[in-house]
C-alpha cells in the first residue's frame, strides 16, 4: 500500500534512502499566497513539493483551508506528509489526525503564467484506508506538460461517522472525508496558478472508492465550479442510508463503552472526541456481540442532505449532475483482484449456489440464475476449480454498471458537457520479477482491479513500497534502483499515450485533442450517448491513439452478459433482493 517507513527517492543516482537520512535533491522553489515552499527539483526534469499542509479540521469537523503564512519562509516541501490515521494490523494504527497535506508535482522551470491543465488525483482503498504518497506523479507531470496534485483526506470513521446533532442542525454529517476533498480543490483553485496551473483547466481522476468519491462529487452541490472533468476508475456512484450511518455511530459508541463512561446517548460525539483516535480506528474492527454474531464496522459516504442531497442515483434521474465531461470506465476482470483472494477451490455445486445467490428469491430471480449459469456454466467435471468464471461473472456485473451509469447520465438534456466510457485491457507484463501491486501477475487474472493505475501515471507504481520512481530508462527520471519496474517499449508508449487522453480531460474538457470538435474527423474517442451507447478499448495495440486506431465497441463487447445484468438491476431495484451478494462495486 505504502511505505510505513517514509521512504523515498531524491537523488541523482536514484538510490533509495530513509527520511531521516535523505540526501538532499538540488531544491526548488515557488511563491504562494501564504509564502514561499522549497521543494525538490528531480533529476528527471519536474519539480515536486510535498507534504503541503493545505487544511485542519476538527476531529468529526468539516476541514477548513489553512490561513496566514507559513511557519517557516521558506515552508521545506520535500517529505510526504503523515498519513491519516487508519488501522495498520487489527491492534495498531499509522498516521495521524493532522494530515491534510497536499503533493505538487510540474515540470521544471515553470512559471504561474504559464497556465498548464492541471490533475488531481484521489486514491482509493475501500473508504477506510490509503494515502496519497504511493502515487508519484513526477513522469506524468512531464510528459505530458501538466501539473499533477494530490492530497491526504480522512478515512475510515475519522471520515464517514454521522452526528444526529449535525442533522438537527441542517449541516452535513457523515462525509468528512468528501469535504476534505472539496477543501482540497478549493485550495487547487485559489494556489495551483502559483505553480504554473490554470485554475479553469482541472480534471479530477481516482481509482476504486477514489473513483467513488469521484463520481459522487459530479453529484454535490458543493463541488461547482472546483473542476471541468473527472475521470472514474473502477469506480461507482453510491452513498449510504443516514439512518445506517447514524446506526454505525450507535455501535461505535457502544464499543467505545461511552455508557459506562457516564456519556448519555446525546454525547456520542463528546465521548468519541474524549476518546484516543488510536482507539476509534481499532474499533471498527470485528468483535463479537455473542459467539455466533461477529462483524467489523464498514464506512463510507453517507446521504446527508448537503453533500450528497440524495440518492446519487435519483440525482442522476432527476438531472443533478454537474455540467463537466466525464469518464467512466473499468477493467475486464476488475473483480479477479477481489475473487482471487475470496476463494479457494469452487465445486460445481458450490458454484451453482453462489451464482444463485446473486438474484433472490422467486420465479424472477430463478429465471435470471438460469440464464447467468447458460451464460457462465459450471465446469462440466466435478474436480475442475469455477473460481475463475467467478471473476468473469463478477466483472461483467462491473463493466455493466458502468454502462448503465453512463446511459443514465447520457439522458439529461440538460447536459452540454459529454461523458465517455473506457474498458481497459491489459496489465504490466514488461517484467514478470517486477510483482509489487498493481503490476506483473499471472495472465489468468487477467487485466484486473487496478492494473491501469501504473499506466495512468506514466512509470509502475508500487502501492506496498512508497514513493518510487521506476520510469523507463528511456525517459527522463528513471530510477536505476527500480531494475526490475521498468516498462519497455511498447508499454512505455501505451502509458504516454493514455496519460495524454487523461490530461486532455483538464486541458480541453474532452479526452480528444482540443482541436478535435465534436463530429470531426480528429475526435479519437467518441462520446457515449443515447442513440450511440459506444466505449473505447484501452490495450497497447491501439497506441498511440488516432482516429485510425482507436478500438470502438458497444455493451462493453459484453452485449448478452449487459442485457442480464440489466435485467438484475431492474430486478433488485423492484424488490428482489439478493440473499448475500450486492451490485455495488468494491
Amino acid at each position: 500500500m505504502t511505505s510505513r517507513a517514509q521512504l523515498f527517492l531524491c537523488t541523482a543516482l536514484g538510490v533509495f534512502v530513509a527520511s531521516h537520512a535523505q540526501q538532499p535533491c538540488a531544491p526548488a522553489y515557488v511563491n504562494t499566497s501564504r509564502g514561499t515552499l522549497r521543494g525538490n527539483a528531480l533529476p528527471g526534469g519536474a519539480d515536486e513539493f510535498i507534504g503541503i499542509p493545505f487544511a485542519s479540521a476538527e476531529r468529526f469537523g468539516p476541514s477548513t483551508l489553512s490561513k496566514g503564512a507559513y511557519p517557516e519562509n521558506p515552508l521545506v516541501a520535500t517529505y510526504y506528509g503523515p498519513a491519516c490515521l487508519q488501522t495498520l494490523t487489527p491492534t495498531s494504527t499509522y498516521g495521524r489526525e493532522d494530515c491534510l497535506v497536499m503533493n505538487v508535482w510540474r515540470p521544471h522551470g515553470i512559471t504561474p503564467e504559464r497556465g498548464l491543465p492541471v490533475l488531481v488525483y484521489i486514491y482509493g482503498g475501500s473508504d477506510d484506508f490509503g494515502e496519497a504518497e504511493p502515487y508519484n506523479a513526477s513522469q506524468l507531470a512531464i510528459q505530458q506538460g501538466a501539473v499533477v496534485a494530490s492530497f491526504n483526506y480522512r478515512t475510515g470513521p475519522l471520515g464517514f461517522l454521522a452526528f444526529e446533532e449535525d442533522v438537527a442542525a441542517g449541516r452535513s454529517t457523515g462525509n468528512f472525508a468528501l469535504l476534505d476533498m472539496q477543501t482540497a480543490l478549493h485550495w487547487v483553485q485559489g494556489e495551483i496558478a502559483y505553480f504554473g496551473g490554470d485554475p479553469a483547466k482541472v480534471a479530477i481522476f481516482g481509482q476504486s472508492s477514489g473513483a467513488g468519491c469521484v463520481e459522487l462529487l459530479t453529484v454535490s452541490p458543493l463541488s461547482r465550479g472546483l473542476f471541468r472533468g473527472a475521470i472514474s476508475q473502477s469506480g461507482g456512484l453510491s452513498a449510504g442510508k443516514l439512518e445506517s450511518s447514524l446506526a454505525t455511530t450507535t455501535e461505535m459508541a457502544r464499543r467505545l463503552n461511552c455508557t459506562e463512561r457516564g456519556y448519555s446517548k446525546h454525547e456520542i460525539r463528546a465521548c468519541l472526541r474524549d476518546s484516543s483516535g488510536d482507539d476509534i480506528v481499532i474499533a471498527q474492527g470485528t468483535q463479537c456481540v455473542t459467539p455466533n454474531d461477529c462483524h467489523g464496522l464498514g464506512f463510507g459516504p453517507t446521504v446527508d442532505g448537503v453533500v450528497v442531497p440524495a440518492d446519487p442515483t435519483e440525482l442522476v434521474t432527476r438531472g443533478e449532475v454537474l455540467d463537466v465531461a466525464l469518464v467512466l470506465g473499468a477493467n475486464t476482470n476488475d473483480t479477479n483482484l477481489f475473487v482471487s483472494s475470496s476463494y479457494g477451490h469452487v465445486n460445481r455445486s458450490e458454484y451453482v449456489a453462489i451464482v444463485r445467490s446473486y438474484f433472490g428469491q422467486g420465479a424472477h430471480a430463478e429465471a435470471l440464475a438460469k440464464r447467468a449459469l447458460e451464460l457462465y456454466p459450471p465446469h462440466t467435471s466435478p474436480l475442475a476449480n469455477n473460481k475463475g468464471l467467478i471473476g468473469w461473472l463478477e466483472s461483467d456485473q462491473t463493466l455493466c454498471r458502468v454502462q448503465r451509469s453512463a446511459r443514465s447520465i447520457s439522458k439529461i438534456s440538460s447536459r452540454r458537457s459529454r461523458t465517455f466510457v473506457y474498458r481497459y485491457n491489459w496489465w504490466f507484463q514488461s517484467n514478470a520479477r517486477c510483482t509489487a501491486v498493481p503490476n506483473w501477475h499471472p495472465a489468468e487474472l487477467g487485466s484486473m482491479h487496478q492494473d491501469e493505475v501504473s499506466f495512468v501515471f506514466g512509470q509502475p507504481i508500487k502501492m506496498n513500497i512508497g514513493y518510487t520512481n521506476c520510469s523507463d530508462p528511456g525517459w527522463p527520471g528513471y530510477d536505476p534502483s527500480c531494475t526490475d519496474c521498468v516498462f519497455d517499449a511498447k508499454e512505455a508508449n501505451f502509458s504516454h499515450s493514455m496519460g495524454t487522453l487523461w490530461v486532455n480531460m483538464a486541458a480541453c474538457g474532452t479526452p480528444s485533442p482540443c482541436s478535435a470538435s465534436s463530429g470531426s474527423s480528429n475526435t479519437w474517442w467518441p462520446a457515449f450517448t443515447n442513440l450511440r451507447q459506444q466505449n473505447i478499448v484501452l490495450a497497447p495495440e491501439e497506441a498511440p491513439y488516432t482516429p485510425s486506431t482507436m478500438r470502438i465497441e458497444e455493451s462493453m463487447g459484453r452485449r448478452v452478459a449487459c442485457k442480464l445484468w440489466d435485467d438484475a438491476s431492474t430486478s433488485l431495484e423492484e424488490g428482489d433482493a439478493p440473499t448475500t451478494h450486492s451490485f455495488v462495486a468494491r
